[in-house]
């Protein structure tokens, strides 16, 4: 268990070290996390890939000194290998320096100097900026220096470098203390002293630490001194004269015995000269032929050195056989830069490869530019490509298009050319185009006046390529939305792309328009400017507000088509009746909104901005987006053939059959008011315009109602959320609609439940009372019928009996007071008979009667009251209320439960 607990030590970590820098044999202290738990367990240290465990001296688990072996120059990391922890890593460098004896530090032993000659190597590398000691020992501000440019034309053989030999005084004041005080002049006068006379100490102490070598050297010049002297007394000076006429004796012996081996000698150095010429001057000869071999390879450095090589070799040459081989190869060369040429212009070709060819056609023509034109041949390359990829797509789309007319080609992958250009062209695009930047900027760092010159023109190729591509993904995407200008412009070069149905036109915008903001991102990484993808960024706005239109369009017709889907059957929500439609709706929204919120976005798209900043975007948006939310007017208009034209009729039914079948569901029969009535004729209607049956209408007013109350406000929040802005003017102006179409809806309703009502009022007469003492049988029927709409309206619309029932009856009543006025009432029974209709029409509808009719009736009561029978009134009075207890019951209930839920719902709202 113990064992268990115990954890093996981590990796070692080196955090520090001390001193960081240093030259070989420095001592270092290393400090860190699980350096080992004892020395055993070091197992390795390297600092600067030199191994140092020998001289490694474990002090703690966080610390180590060691000593520095024979390293490198430069920085290095320590890295200690334990057998606890296995190897480590550093987070700190230990940076290496080997001291150089300089060309002015006095030394005292021989400096070896073959690889630091002063005023070959070491000067000459030395830029003029690399001195950061001032001699003054005055501070300089870099930002007050003296030009050098300047400073270089006034003293043309100077410089300010003090270790140059052309160092210059006057140049070193003027560049670093051109605004420097005179107090601080003299100070630095007085520093330069004080550092000379520390110099000439720092000499004698160096004299001093060597006075045994200094002693030595001058006791061997002593020796040299007085062994010369001695050679003078004896044997005469200068010592040489005796040596050289022994050599001249030597010599004159020599060439006698010699003579003729050294003239065959002589003879043999001329030929093997001569060998030795023809053989350094081979490849002349064959450099033709070699320049052949190496075009077919490819290999054209090195024909450029070779040529190159031999032009300098033999240009002033006037021997004839170099002239003759100098022209051969001037003609060889023409040859070789057209074929460089034609290579260059035919592209595709690699940057690199082009980057080469340039470099070499620069090399064999100064004058010339090969880089632009290179760049012209790439941009009318690059659109000549983009309109081939055109083409190959489009025959590719007119092939699957007729294959899937003849039912050979699956529906799945039918029209997926579109998607595969876009995909092409835009990879093509983004490839070719960095292709084409780096290419102008190498042009630019080869030669700036020509760049600044024609840099406009660059860009205005790159301008034109990308447009080139915009519009040809326009006219493959949204031909509609191709500018007409452009679309006279390039005449026959765009192509009429085979039609597609909308839903898979809506999913190529999607597709492009992920694919567009890609390139977008990768060519604003590649340090594109954003006027070069300004045409892109517009595309993908036209692109945005097409797949905007498209979306919610299909969403709209999708809402309508939510009429075949409707059942009529309802369920209560609340205080009020609904369907699933209003449900159904909602999901149909809710299914769009993530898409809406991809296309809405622009955040996180570099280059785009929010639709809703332009006024036409934002009302092309904001109007399809209201005209989505009000489509559910457009499905009951369907649902409710209020709009009859607009639909073909798929079959036929007699005109009997429909009003037997709606007259039972509308308002019970009514047939003793139309008793006397003709049969009208048999006729054929559509069914898809036959009239809907009133409790449909009220459904739809209940599923209005239902929207408006609750789902809008849901709606617009979550289009709020997606990023849909001015929700709350499209909010409000949704109510708006969609409250006019609910009260079209109730005035509809309130037509047919008026209609039979009115017909009933229109035939009533009094010619013959009824032979009981008892109320008219049409107020009867009257009643019953209000009585009908009122049970309908409390089972689907409690909140709109009173509203609904108080318009009906006012319109009946209102029929019912004219036709009274227009026939005036003869004799004491039908004046009876009106008095009991009235009394009892107001006692049954007291509660939806205004008072401007019960005035009415009190006052036609009043004038008939002479010819009253009040025997016959009391016992048709009793007889009402007796036959009719229920249906008044009913009324009065009714109208208070409607009371009951319009209170309900005012306090909700």
């Amino acid at each position: 268990m113990q064992q268990s607990q115990q954890r093996r030590p981590g990796a070692p970590i080196v955090t520090g070290l001390s001193p960081k820098e240093g030259n070989p044999g420095t001592q270092i202290t290393i400090r860190g996390e699980n350096l080992g738990t004892d020395p055993s367990d070091l197992a390795a240290l390297f600092i600067c890939n030199t191994d140092c465990l020998v001289s490694a001296k474990w002090k703690s688990s966080s610390k180590i000194v060691a000593r520095l072996g024979q390293a490198k120059r430069g920085p290095g990391d320590v890295v200690i290998v334990t057998h606890s922890g296995g190897r480590g890593n550093s987070e700190v460098k230990f940076r290496v320096f080997i001291e150089e004896v300089s060309p002015l530090q006095e030394s005292s032993v021989w400096v070896d100097e073959t690889h630091t000659v002063p005023g070959r190597n070491v000067v000459r590398a030395m830029p003029e900026v690399s001195e950061t000691d001032d001699m003054l020992g005055l501070r300089v501000d870099p930002q007050k220096k003296m030009d050098q440019a300047t400073l270089s034309r006034m003293f043309p053989e100077g410089s300010g470098n003090r270790r140059m030999e052309s160092f210059s005084p006057a140049w070193y004041l003027l560049e670093n203390h051109k605004y420097t005080k005179l107090d601080d002049l003299r100070r630095g006068i007085n520093h330069l002293r004080h550092e000379a006379e520390k110099e000439k100490k720092t000499s004698k102490d160096v004299h001093k630490a060597n006075l045994f070598a200094l002693i030595s050297c001058v006791d061997a010049l002593h020796q040299l001194y007085t062994r010369v002297e001695e050679e003078k007394k004896t044997r005469g000076w200068p010592l040489t004269t005796t040596l050289a006429v022994k050599i001249d004796e030597a010599k004159g012996t020599a060439d006698r015995l010699f003579k003729d081996v050294l003239g065959r000698k002589d003879r043999a150095d001329a030929t093997r000269n001569a060998l030795s010429v023809l053989t350094r001057f081979k490849f002349i000869f064959f450099l033709a032929e070699s320049i052949e071999e190496n075009m077919t390879k490819g290999e054209y450095a090195t024909i450029l050195n070779d040529y190159t090589r031999a032009k300098a070799l033999f240009k002033d040459s006037e021997v004839p056989l170099f002239k003759e081989v100098k022209e051969v190869l001037d003609r060889k060369m023409v040859r070789f830069k057209g074929q460089i040429r034609e290579k260059l212009m035919n592209v595709p070709t690699t940057f690199e490869e082009q980057s080469k060819l340039i470099k070499y056609l620069k090399a064999l023509e100064p004058e010339s530019d090969p880089a632009w034109e290179c760049i012209t041949a790439y941009h009318v390359w690059l659109e000549d490509i983009l309109w081939e990829l055109q083409g190959k797509h489009y025959e590719a789309a007119l092939d699957e298009h007729k294959q899937h007319r003849e039912g050979l080609f699956p529906v799945e992958s039918a029209n997926a050319q579109r998607q595969q250009f876009v995909t092409e062209l835009l990879g093509i695009l983004t490839d070719k185009l960095q292709s084409f930047w780096k290419l102008s900027q190498s042009y630019s760092n080869a030669s700036d006046e020509k760049y600044l010159e024609k840099q406009d023109g660059v860009n205005q190729m790159m301008i034109n390529t990308i447009n080139v591509s915009s519009w040809l993904m326009l006219n493959a995407l949204v031909p509609n939305a191709l500018p007409k200008k452009i679309s006279e412009q390039y005449k026959d070069q765009f192509v009429k792309w085979p039609e597609i149905p909308s839903k898979v036109q809506l999913r190529h915008l999607f597709f492009a328009l992920h694919a567009l903001r890609t390139s977008i991102k990768s060519l604003l990484e590649f340090q594109f400017t954003q006027d070069h993808v300004q045409p892109l960024v517009e595309l993908c706005m036209t692109l945005r507000l097409q797949t905007v239109g498209q979306l919610i369009g299909q969403t709209s017709d999708a809402i309508v088509a939510l009429a075949e889907r409707e059942n009529w059957k309802t369920d209560v929500a609340g205080n009020q009746s609904k369907t699933s439609l209003p449900d159904m709706y909602e999901s149909e929204i809710n299914e769009i909104l993530p898409q809406l919120k991809t296309v809405l976005a622009y955040h996180c798209f570099p280059g785009e901005t929010d639709l809703f900043s332009r006024d036409v975007c934002r009302q092309f948006t904001q109007n399809h987006i209201l005209g989505m939310i009000t489509s559910i007017k457009d499905c009951y208009d369907r649902l409710l053939n209020l709009n009859p034209s607009q639909h073909r009729p798929n079959h036929l039914r007699t005109a009997t059959s429909h009003v037997a079948s709606s007259s039972l569901d509308d308002s019970a029969s009514i047939s003793s008011a139309n008793e006397d009535s003709q049969i009208r004729p048999m006729s054929r209607v559509p069914l898809d315009v036959q009239a809907p049956s009133s409790r449909k209408f009220l459904i739809a007013i209940c599923n209005l109602e239902y929207v408006l109350n609750h789902s809008l406000p849901l709606v617009c929040k979550r289009l709020n959320d997606n990023g849909v802005k001015f929700a709350e003017v499209i909010l409000e102006k949704a109510k708006q609609k969609l409250a006019t179409a609910r009260q079209n809806l109730i005035a509809k309703y309130l037509g047919i439940k008026q209609a039979p009502l009115v017909s009933l009022v229109e035939g009533a007469s009094y010619d013959l009372c009824p032979l009981d003492d008892d109320v008219s049988y049409f107020i009867k029927e009257f009643i019953m019928c209000i009585v009908f709409v009122q049970a309908e309206l409390l089972q689907l619309a409690p909140a709109l009996v009173r509203q609904i029932v108080a318009q009906v009856v006012e319109t009946a009543i209102e029929k019912l007071i004219a036709t009274l006025v227009e026939k005036p009432v003869m004799g004491r029974p039908a004046a009876t008979q009106v008095v009991v209709d009235l009394t009892a029409l107001e006692e049954a509808l007291q509660q939806f009667l205004s008072i401007p009719t019960r005035k009415t009736f009190s006052t036609i009561r009043a004038r008939l009251m002479e010819k009253l029978n009040e025997e016959q009134f009391r016992n048709s009075m009793y007889a009402f209320h007796h036959t009719m207890a229920i249906a008044i019951q009913s009324l009065n209930s009714g109208s208070e439960n409607s009371e009951t839920f319009e209170a309900l719902e005012s306090s909700r709202v």
